[in-house]
């Protein structure tokens, strides 16, 4: 695997991390990307929009646009991976917490 196969799935996995913590699970873009670098490092809005395409097709993510922003929401495909359901395939499993 690849350095930048690595980064996208860890990059999925803290998208679907951050959706997961939002009380109703969405979030728009920029909000996500902040996440992101915090979580992992910082990538382009390009970057993230490409990864959340990934997910929307893998199931994992709802996408609609408002204006030029993309809002994203976690589906319970997403939710069964980052609670240890279920795995996807190209996104990293969550670590043990502790």
């Amino acid at each position: 695997m690849s350095y930048g196969d690595f980064l996208a799935e860890k990059g999925r996995l803290a998208i679907l991390q951050a959706l997961g913590a939002e009380f109703n699970g969405h979030l728009r873009d920029d909000l996500l990307q902040k996440a992101v670098d915090v979580r992992l490092m910082a990538r382009s809005i390009e970057w993230l929009r490409t990864q959340l395409t990934v997910l929307h097709e893998l199931g994992a993510v709802t996408l609609a646009r408002d204006g030029g922003r993309l809002i994203a929401g976690i589906t319970s495909t997403g939710r069964d991976h980052i609670d240890r359901r279920r795995p996807l395939a190209g996104v990293a499993w969550p670590e043990d917490e502790g």
